[in-house]
């Protein structure tokens, strides 16, 4: 079913308990949502574990909340919700795969990929999207949540990364308003964030000068 961002924060706050994952091979997008969607759930109350089992790449270490993400799951922690973000198939989660099997358990997908297969009891994609941090923009402000520069941070992160620093043809109008509102509402500085990100924008350019963007 597609799921409404009203629909989800019902959902959320229903249970306690809280897993969330992303890819494998993670990239800015993943590790920007991962730790835009862990940090709203940890202000909302809930208890909340962040599991990327490749870890974090470490150009992304200086990320606020990095610290959060583990590569493996608590064990003594059952989750109730298991969130994915910007994964297109279940099988490309990065968390052990066991986690499909506890009794009960709610899975959420959270993506922009069109490739998306729709693994989840509640899915929310959204192709026209740039980026899954995009994605989780609207979420958050249709359901009303507050954002503050601890969140701000890795949506911009997720937004540049996933659209080559704005360069790939899949950058929008939204997607340039949403990155100067980040910049202008919440104090994201993109000089210091490019200059961490050094690497993955020479990446981006070298992709985009051979024609092979998105």
């Amino acid at each position: 079913m597609i799921l409404d961002s009203q629909g989800l924060f019902r959902l959320i706050e229903t249970k306690n308990r809280f897993i969330a994952t992303c890819h494998v091979h993670p990239d800015g997008d993943a590790i920007g949502s991962l730790l835009a969607i862990g940090m709203v759930l940890k202000k909302l109350g809930k208890e909340v574990e962040l599991v990327c089992s490749e870890g974090i790449p470490s150009v992304y270490l200086f990320l606020e909340g990095r610290e959060f993400i583990k590569k493996e799951r608590d064990l003594s922690l059952t989750p109730e919700v298991l969130i994915s973000v910007d994964c297109a198939e279940k099988d490309r989660c990065a968390i052990q795969p066991e986690i499909w099997d506890l009794p009960g358990l709610k899975v959420v997908n959270i993506d922009h990929h069109i490739t998306n297969t729709k693994f989840g009891c509640l899915n929310l994609i959204d192709s026209q999207s740039a980026a899954t941090g995009e994605v989780l923009y609207n979420i958050f402000k249709n359901a009303g949540i507050p954002l503050d520069r601890s969140i701000a941070i890795p949506l911009y992160t997720a937004i540049a990364t996933d659209t080559g620093f704005f360069r790939y043809s899949n950058t929008s109008a939204f997607t340039l308003e949403l990155a100067s509102l980040l910049v202008k509402d919440y104090g994201v500085e993109p000089s210091k964030i490019a200059e961490q990100l050094h690497p993955v924008i020479r990446s981006s350019i070298m992709h985009f000068e051979s024609g092979n963007w998105r």
